[in-house]
C-alpha cells in the first residue's frame, strides 16, 4: 500500500493500479469537497452581506458629526465658512450637504463649484482635511454630499438611492443664484467616483442638469462591483460575470457610465493603490478615450466589463489605427504617463495622471502636483485657450 499513492494515482493500470486510484480518490475527494464547501460558503456570505461590505459599518456608526474625531466634525475646524443644507430627494429621503463658498462674494460668483462625493468608508467629515485643502488651494466652492444612511442623512444606502442623492445635490446647485452655474464639476473618490460617473452619464428629461456638467474628476475608482469582488475574493474569478451579476444588488458599472459621459474627464490614479488597483483606472481611461472615435456601446461587451480584460473587445486593425491617432493613448500604454503636456489640444476630453500614492492619500503624498493638476483641468475646461501644464519630471 505504501507504493500505491505515487505509483497508481498516475498510472491508471488495472490490478493493483486500480486499487491505488481508489485509494487516491479517497484521499483527494474530501479535500476537493472541503474547497467546494469553503467557496460556496464564502460566496453565500458575500451575497448575504454585500451591502454591509460595500457601504460599510460606518453607515450605522457615528451618525452625528460631533462623534467624529477632532478635525472631522465641521469645516469651521479648518477655518472654512460653510452652510449646512437639508435636501429632499425624488423618493422623499432627507439628506445633508455642506456648502463651502469662498468668503469673497465676487470670487464666489466667478469660480467653479465642485460637487464632492466621498468613498464608502466614513461620512463626509472624514474627508474634511482634503476638502479644506481643495477649498484653500484651488479657491473654488465645494458642495460636500452626505449619502443616505451616512452621517446625519436619513435612509439606507443603495445604488439607486445614492444616485438620487447626487441628483438632488446637483439640482440644488443649478438652482443656487450665488454661484456660477455654468462652472459646475463633479468629483468622486472610489465609490464616489462611481456615483459621479453614473450621474454624469444620466440621460432623459429628468436629468437635464447632467448635460450641463462642465467636467468630471475621478480618483481611484473601480470598473464595477463584480471587478472589485474578483479582486477581493480571488476564487470569484472562476465564476463567469453573467452568472455573478444577478446576485449583486449594487452593480456600479462605472465602465459603462464613462462611455456615456459627454463632459471632459480627469482620471487621478495612485500607482500604489492596492485596494482598487491602478489597472482599473487605466481601463476606465481607455474606455473614455474610445468614446471620441467610435460609438462605444458597440465595442463594449455587455455584462463583461467587470472581468479581467475590462470588458473591452479585442481591437480590430481599424480600431487600433483610430486609437493611435492620439498620443495620450500611446503615453498611457507606456511606463511614464505625463498627464498634461504641451501637446494637449483644446479639443482634448480625457486626461490620465498618476501619482506615487495609495488609495486615499494622493493629496498628501504629492500635494503640489495634485492640486496643480486639478487646477489645470478646471482651467482647460472653462478656458480652453489657457496654457498647458508643463510636463512633470520623473515617473508620475
Amino acid at each position: 500500500v505504501e507504493k500505491l499513492p505515487t505509483q497508481a494515482c498516475s498510472s491508471g493500470n488495472a490490478g493493483e493500479g486500480s486499487v491505488g486510484i481508489r485509494f487516491c480518490h479517497r484521499m483527494v475527494l474530501p479535500e476537493v469537497m472541503a474547497l467546494v464547501l469553503v467557496f460556496c460558503g464564502s460566496f453565500i456570505y458575500i451575497v448575504l452581506n454585500q451591502d454591509r461590505i460595500l457601504y460599510g459599518k460606518i453607515a450605522r456608526q457615528q451618525r452625528r458629526y460631533v462623534e467624529n474625531p477632532e478635525n472631522q466634525r465641521s469645516p469651521t475646524e479648518w477655518t472654512v465658512p460653510f452652510e449646512s443644507v437639508r435636501l429632499k430627494t425624488n423618493d422623499g429621503v432627507a439628506i445633508i450637504a455642506w456648502l463651502l463658498t469662498q468668503p469673497d462674494f465676487d470670487l464666489q460668483r466667478k469660480v467653479p463649484t465642485i460637487l464632492c462625493m466621498h468613498g464608502n468608508s466614513g461620512n463626509m467629515g472624514r474627508g474634511l482635511a482634503q476638502y479644506a485643502s481643495m477649498f484653500h488651494n484651488l479657491r473654488v466652492n465645494l458642495l460636500l454630499l452626505e449619502y443616505r444612511g451616512y452621517g446625519e442623512s436619513e435612509g439606507e444606502p443603495s445604488e439607486a438611492g445614492l444616485i438620487l442623492d447626487a441628483k438632488a445635490a446637483l439640482k440644488f446647485l443649478y438652482s443656487n443664484p450665488t454661484i456660477d452655474r455654468d462652472q459646475i464639476f463633479l468629483f468622486g473618490q472610489s465609490l464616489g467616483g462611481a456615483v459621479a460617473a453614473s450621474v454624469a452619464a444620466s440621460t432623459g428629461d429628468d436629468d437635464a442638469y447632467a448635460a450641463r456638467i462642465r467636467g468630471v474628476i475621478l480618483e481611484n475608482t473601480f470598473l464595477s462591483i463584480s471587478a472589485m469582488a474578483e479582486r477581493v475574493f480571488l476564487p470569484l474569478r472562476l465564476v463567469p460575470e453573467k452568472l455573478m451579476r444577478p446576485f449583486l444588488r449594487s452593480q456600479w458599472r462605472t465602465c459603462d457610465a464613462v462611455a456615456r459621459i459627454r463632459a471632459p474627464i480627469l482620471f487621478l490614479s495612485g500607482l500604489r493603490d492596492h485596494m482598487v488597483g491602478p489597472e482599473q483606472m487605466k481601463e476606465l481611461y481607455r474606455i473614455a478615450k474610445k468614446r471620441r472615435w467610435m460609438r462605444l456601446k458597440k465595442n463594449i461587451t455587455k455584462g463583461s466589463c467587470g472581468s479581467s480584460n475590462g470588458g473591452v473587445k479585442k481591437k480590430t486593425k481599424k480600431e487600433t489605427v483610430m486609437m493611435t491617432r492620439d498620443s495620450v493613448v500611446e503615453r498611457v500604454e507606456g511606463s511614464d504617463e505625463k498627464g498634461f503636456t504641451d501637446t494637449d489640444t483644446p479639443q482634448q476630453r480625457e486626461w490620465f495622471v498618476t501619482f506615487e500614492a495609495k488609495h486615499s492619500d494622493i493629496y498628501l503624498r504629492e500635494t503640489g502636483k495634485y492640486f496643480t493638476t486639478i487646477q489645470t483641468f478646471l482651467n482647460r475646461v472653462t478656458r480652453p485657450s489657457s496654457p498647458a501644464l508643463p510636463s512633470f519630471g520623473g515617473r508620475q
